[in-house]
């Protein structure tokens, strides 16, 4: 998990911003247009740098934006948001299955709203990484940087105008990130039933729970994560029998590493 304070993100945040970060808060939300009309500033000190700095500088701004966004989350949510954008960001996974159960995953503790400037953050880090395959081609690779901060701003115009937590909402997300936890378990399963699959995929759930079961409770031991249902092997295989019939999410991922019946 990745953990910062709100004394830590002020810090950050009274720090002298580079010229690059300068050119795209001028007239920060100030308008629908306020980032196109700052294009040409910004791309203009973009094809200023050299390739190695233009991606160091950008990085440092779409990081800088999203520690100013995650400021007005409570510090469990932020550290577990943080956390699940780390590991899409690094991840190489195009499976659509995947995206979907990441995605059911921050919906979980997340608003609309929030969602979307999450999906945007992604976008930003998904852009900055393509600009880094570019970057002896100058030419294409300053272009996409230049997209990959247009992301890393877009849709935060409300949460800039207040940047408070709501106390009572803060309550509620924090209790709803509780049970989480468990949730997790199940996307650990997911994950388990996709990478242990047999060459033939899985007879039927029973071979699923009996064969993923270990490492699934040293997941559980590992996180500390303490359920009835999952504290005996034989509950355990039974839980995870469960959710293969009944939970959707652990549901999809074993229909497809099962066997294909011709």
């Amino acid at each position: 998990m990745i953990s910062i304070t709100d004394a830590q993100i002020e810090g950050i945040k009274r720090c002298k911003p580079s010229e690059l970060r300068q050119a795209c808060e001028k007239d920060l939300f100030s308008g629908k247009d306020w980032f196109i009309a700052n294009a040409g500033r910004i791309l203009t000190v973009l094809e200023q740098l050299s390739i190695e700095e233009a991606l160091n500088q950008s990085l440092k701004v779409i990081c800088h934006r999203l520690l100013v966004f995650t400021q007005r989350f409570a510090p469990e949510t932020r550290e577990k948001l943080l956390s699940d954008i780390c590991k899409i960001a690094d991840s190489d996974e195009k499976l659509i299955a995947t995206a979907v159960r990441k995605s059911a995953n921050f919906q979980s503790y997340l608003s609309r709203e929030e969602l979307t400037v999450v999906n945007h953050f992604i976008k930003a880090f998904d852009e900055h990484k393509d600009a880094k395959k570019f970057s002896e081609l100058s030419p294409l690779a300053i272009p996409i940087l230049f997209f990959s901060l247009e992301h890393a701003y877009a849709g935060q115009e409300k949460f800039a105008k207040d940047n408070t937590v709501d106390r009572q909402k803060s309550i509620k997300r924090t209790k709803r990130l509780q049970s989480l936890k468990y949730s997790d378990a199940r996307l650990k399963t997911c994950e388990l039933l996709d990478e242990l699959r047999p060459e033939k995929g899985w007879k039927d759930e029973n071979q699923a729970a009996t064969s993923i079961m270990e490492k699934l409770k040293e997941y559980l031991d590992k996180e500390k994560i303490r359920h009835p249902s999952t504290q005996s092997k034989p509950m355990l295989k039974k839980r995870l029998i469960t959710w293969m019939k009944e939970r959707d999410l652990v549901k999809l991922a074993f229909e497809q590493n099962k066997q294909c019946d011709f």
